[in-house]
């Protein structure tokens, strides 16, 4: 069996570059696919971020409105 070549699961001989070649691949695709995903979540953090905000705005205004509405107590 030449170096360059390695026995396969199959017991076919299979050349070790190739291998290699193909489980970079797929590492590559993995972490491109991961680096994809954080940078579209940043986006949804901060779309969720201002809702959130927007939402204890909305709270406070109907708070001060509501205090304003009631009587006056001594």
């Amino acid at each position: 069996m030449d170096k360059d070549r390695i026995a396969g699961s199959d017991g076919k001989e299979q050349l070790r570059g190739v291998r290699l070649c193909s489980a970079t691949a797929i590492v590559t695709a993995l972490v491109l696919a991961g680096a994809a995903t954080m940078l579209s979540a940043c986006n949804t953090m901060a779309g969720a971020g201002q809702d959130i905000s927007a939402t204890g705005h909305a709270i406070t205004g109907g708070a001060d409105k509501t205090k304003q509405a009631l009587p006056a107590t001594q």
